[in-house]
């Protein structure tokens, strides 16, 4: 099922040229909010920020078993929730450089976990989470699901517009991949507030 994000189509987008243009600065201007996110929260690297994740899961010490690991991936999911949509992402898309490292490509895997978060048992992984004090983003995320739930989609509208080289593109990554329906509503949402006819071409 991961295979849906992260992959490049090299076909021409057909239809209303005025809406490729739109695709285009819509990618553009994340690309920028994902910088503005990056400098105000003090990260210089979105690929140090990466490994601090991995890190801080026990990628790297799960190695290639890792990957079947449920709380592995919950975990550095709700790391990266804890960033903005655009920056979250940003990051998340270097992950997949870590494979000669952990002997897989987790970018993919992760997008997946954060698409199923309503019907995945996440409980008692959650429960492992420390100094909850120190983190107030974090514990809103373990505390509310309808918030983790409306976060984990903004990210994923995030991720379907950055990865698509065009809105056909777009669609073709949101309809390989499944959703829970609570993930589902605020990604299809996310897309509406952003452009009520595009959006529509995606999930159509």
């Amino acid at each position: 099922m991961e295979k849906g994000f992260f992959k490049n189509f090299f076909k021409s987008e057909k239809g209303d040229p005025g809406e490729s243009l739109l695709f285009e600065q819509k990618k553009q201007k994340m690309e920028e909010m994902a910088k503005q996110q990056a400098i105000s929260t003090g990260i210089s690297s979105y690929w140090q920020e990466a490994r601090r994740i991995a890190e801080t899961c026990g990628m790297f010490r799960a190695g290639p078993r890792g990957y079947n690991n449920l709380g592995l991936f919950v975990t550095s999911g709700m790391e990266i929730l804890q960033h903005e949509p655009e920056l979250g992402y940003a990051i998340l898309s270097q992950m997949n450089g870590l494979e000669p490292e952990v002997g897989y490509q987790p970018a993919g895997r992760l997008m997946v976990t954060l698409g199923q978060m309503e019907s995945r048992s996440c409980s008692p992984i959650l429960s492992s989470f420390r100094y909850l004090e120190e983190r107030p983003e974090l514990f809103h995320l373990i505390s509310d699901q309808d918030y983790r739930y409306q976060k984990a989609g903004k990210l994923i509208a995030v991720g379907i517009l950055w990865a698509g080289r065009t809105i056909s593109d777009a669609a073709h990554i949101y309809h390989q991949n499944q959703f829970d329906p609570s993930v589902k509503l605020s990604l299809d949402k996310e897309l509406r507030n952003w452009n009520t006819k595009i959006a529509e071409k995606i999930i159509k």
